[in-house]
């Protein structure tokens, strides 16, 4: 996976929001198909304002200018200048929308660009950064469970390996997520990490292959790469981390981040 992003249709132009940094690498990519198709790919990024409303509450608050809450993930609703995305929402966690306007109504500026950034991470749709690029396939990154790749359009840079995968093999790995309350006295950081270890039932794990941290609201959330063979939806997930005194197990909600996996 070269890039991820969300896109807005209007009219004839699609418009493409993705992390900071992208925007370049995956113009320098596209351009190499141009010539195929009657397209012009530019890079602006005061076209629209994208806010989150990663609540219910902050939708009410503004329900007034808004359009009607799309029903389902990836769905759009709009109006005469705003255009509502329902994000999925690995976490449930009251509400995961984006809100595109070329406004600069301050209505919707109460929820910061770092909630953003936040809610992008709990929906399970895992961005691309420029760090990222061309790294992962997208079963690793559950793309292939909630609806972002084809496995029926015309040929794409990598397809072969990518249809090779879903038709006659599996991911010898996929991107899950770890969550759970985090006590005061355990502080994160650097040197942590390295000594944390998942333990399901008598298997034990050694998180290698961390790719995103986050505290939330109490809640401690960690991305990492494994093994879906490894384990059963119903194993109890504990989350082990040593420190100088000995370790400090804490019990954990262990999910793929994709939340179309019934579970």
């Amino acid at each position: 996976v070269v890039s991820s992003f969300l896109i807005v249709r209007e009219d004839d132009q699609f418009f493409l929001s993705m992390p900071i940094g992208m925007g370049e690498l995956t113009l320098k990519h596209l351009h190499k198909f141009q010539v195929f198709y009657k397209t012009e790919l530019t890079l602006n990024p005061s076209e629209y304002n994208v806010f989150p409303l990663a609540s219910v509450k902050a939708f009410n608050e503004t329900k007034n200018v808004l359009p009607s809450l799309p029903e389902s993930d990836f769905d759009i609703s709009r109006n005469n200048e705003y255009s509502l995305i329902r994000l999925p929402n690995t976490q449930q966690t009251d509400l995961a929308l984006q809100c595109w306007t070329r406004s600069q109504s301050k209505i919707l500026s109460a929820e910061s660009a770092s909630t953003w950034q936040t809610q992008n991470y709990l929906t399970g749709f895992y961005l691309i950064s420029v760090e990222d690029s061309a790294k992962f396939t997208p079963q690793e990154l559950n793309y292939d469970l909630m609806g972002a790749v084809s496995f029926d359009k015309g040929c794409y840079t990598g397809q072969e390996i990518v249809a090779r995968i879903h038709y006659r093999g599996k991911p010898k790995q996929r991107l899950f997520m770890l969550s759970c309350t985090l006590p005061s006295n355990v502080k994160l950081d650097c040197e942590t990490i390295p000594k944390m270890q998942l333990h399901l039932e008598d298997k034990e794990f050694t998180l290698e292959k961390v790719i995103n941290i986050l505290i939330y609201k109490g809640i401690f959330y960690i991305s990492f790469f494994l093994n879906p063979d490894l384990i059963t939806e119903s194993e109890a997930a504990f989350l082990k981390i040593t420190d100088d005194s000995g370790f400090i197990s804490l019990e954990s909600r262990l999910l793929l981040t994709t939340p179309l996996i019934k579970r």
